[in-house]
């Protein structure tokens, strides 16, 4: 019979609990003759289990750790009514193969790709914050403790969490990455935890094992921590304190060894002080804080990193002196990734000597004119026409307005808004975020969410509650055609 043959204690009672059948590793698990169990009532073999309310309820009975004999049993009860059997189901599995089972999965799932690719010599700087910083996280890496680190979207906090994991003792284990704001709540949740078979619906089959168990005897690394929900919040500091975690639809739990890696771009104490994210988890993560610094307090950096980056890509050009000083005083609010998109985009030109003139609008915007005049007469005429248009309708244009940032950045919000309301839909930031890297704009969702803040305190949008989006005004609308009529006049 197959069930004598699998690993697993396997014992089936008719509906009164008597024993009719059982196979070999039952036997061997509870240490009994053959002779003393067929025909004999389940209860007087396995102790401390209420039989009677199971048999009379025919509840099943999922997961329970018990002791038999003094070794860790897993115990499951289902009532199965076949037409060849209608009775009680027992399996029996010792915790110590359960615990190699999931060992073995986990290391199937490590080889599919969650290894940690990167070490400290990969980070590239030579500047004093860049070396101050690998150097504590070198530190850091020989603790157990979990790290917090802080840095711009696009600082390399995931570089900084791998060369960690990669100097640390658990570098041989699991490096799992995720990513805290593309999941809502339930979905994290889920991932970070696993859940059951039938725990909900659209549930896989077999169930699905958590990143935590997957990280087990490794390192797991909280991207953007700042963007998790408070219930999910809450949950992930049980599993901190009580290193244990529970798969969803499942009362079994399971001890894990995982180091905790958290980053974010936002400014943690201030979401506690809003009520926005848990102090107590906040000081659980906060152990050991490190800062990465943004590339524009760290120019001598751009150049090496800048250099490195055309070899990946690959392509052969250099820069002006004129745009290396541009380089050194542009505010690189996309850091390394929109250092590299620049080189990307520089590639592209196909020129071998990159001047003011090749630089994207976005920078040009931050160019000063009288600068730029003795250097390209291509710009001096874009920046002449672009200032023109500014301050064509004083009631209109940027300056009066005081926008905080490029005035293309203003439109680009302004116009997608503009369509989706002429198209009687609205649109939300994470929306506006995915047609923003569509078009190679270096925005993150917080710059567009301060962008629609600030297009509301002037009247231009309207932010709805909720998950409604944001729509554009009338006072909107009239803006953006004093924008295209300006422009059509200077053209």
């Amino acid at each position: 019979m197959l069930l004598s043959i699998i690993d697993d204690g396997i014992i089936c009672t008719n509906n009164d609990g008597i024993i009719q059948f059982y196979n070999h590793m039952a036997r061997k698990i509870l240490s009994i003759n053959a002779n003393e169990m067929i025909d004999s009532f389940v209860g007087d073999c396995i102790k401390d289990i209420n039989f009677q309310n199971i048999l009379t309820n025919k509840t099943p009975f999922f997961e329970k750790l018990i002791k038999i004999n003094h070794i860790d049993i897993n115990l499951e009860i289902k009532h199965i009514q076949l037409n060849v059997f209608d009775g009680f189901i027992l399996k029996m599995t010792k915790f110590s193969q359960l615990e190699k089972k999931q060992a073995k999965l986990r290391a199937q799932l490590v080889n599919s790709g969650n290894i940690s690719k990167y070490t400290f010599d990969d980070i590239l700087g030579s500047s004093i914050q860049t070396i101050n910083t690998k150097k504590i996280a070198n530190k850091m890496a020989q603790s157990n403790s979990s790290i917090l680190i802080i840095g711009e979207s696009g600082t390399g906090k995931e570089l900084f969490a791998q060369s960690i994991h990669s100097a640390s003792r658990r570098k041989d284990g699991p490096f799992v990455a995720v990513n805290c704001s593309t999941f809502q709540e339930n979905l994290l949740q889920s991932e970070l935890f696993g859940y059951d078979e039938g725990a909900f619906t659209g549930a896989k089959k077999g169930g699905k094992i958590g990143l935590f168990e997957l990280a087990n005897n490794g390192t797991i690394f909280l991207d953007e921590i700042g963007e998790m929900d408070l219930n999910s919040q809450s949950k992930l500091l049980r599993v901190i304190q009580e290193k244990q975690v529970r798969r969803i639809g499942s009362n079994n739990v399971i001890d894990i060894d995982v180091r905790i890696i958290a980053a974010t771009n936002r400014n943690l104490k201030e979401l506690v002080s809003k009520n926005m994210f848990r102090r107590d988890l906040y000081f659980r993560l906060n152990v050991l804080p490190l800062k990465i610094h943004p590339l524009r307090e760290r120019p001598t950096d751009i150049f090496e990193i800048f250099g490195s980056l055309k070899y990946d890509i690959p392509c052969n050009f250099s820069l002006s002196e004129e745009v290396k000083e541009i380089f050194k005083m542009y505010r690189w609010e996309g850091n390394v990734r929109e250092l590299r998109n620049l080189g990307e985009y520089f590639c592209y030109l196909g020129k071998d000597i990159i001047k003011i003139c090749d630089l994207p609008e976005y920078i040009l915007d931050t160019i000063d004119s009288n600068y730029s005049r003795t250097v390209c007469n291509k710009v001096t005429d874009n920046i002449k026409k672009y200032k023109f248009n500014i301050g064509k309708d004083k009631n209109l244009m940027k300056y009066d307005y005081n926008f905080k940032r490029s005035l293309d950045e203003y439109i680009f919000i302004l116009d997608n808004l503009k369509k989706a309301y002429d198209l009687k839909e609205r649109i939300g930031r994470k929306s506006l975020y995915k047609i923003a890297l569509e078009e190679n704009r270096f925005l993150t969702e917080q710059q567009i969410r301060n962008i629609l803040l600030e297009l509301q305190e002037f009247g231009l949008v309207n932010i709805l509650v909720g998950r409604g989006g944001s729509i554009i005004t009338s006072k909107g609308v009239e803006f953006l055609k004093n924008i295209n009529r300006s422009n059509k006049l200077n053209s």
